[in-house]
């Protein structure tokens, strides 16, 4: 698998669970529960848009890496 494949698919990632823990952040009540899973949005699109500015590196476009399809 090339390395900007992987990326790719740990970008998707790093959104479902972005997405997720905003949905725990409108849902609960709690201030704190609430301010936390927004922050823990916010740090997961952080990681999102490092990963999509790394698969914009021509390195990543040519570099194959082993990882196991699940």
């Amino acid at each position: 698998m090339r390395l900007s494949e992987a990326i790719h698919i740990f970008r998707e990632l790093e959104l479902k669970m972005s997405e997720a823990y905003l949905w725990c952040s409108v849902n609960f009540e709690d201030y704190e529960l609430r301010r936390f899973f927004t922050e823990m949005t916010d740090t997961e699109l952080a990681h999102a848009r490092a990963l999509e500015a790394l698969a914009g590196k021509p390195e990543a476009a040519n570099l194959s890496i082993d990882l196991p399809p699940d």
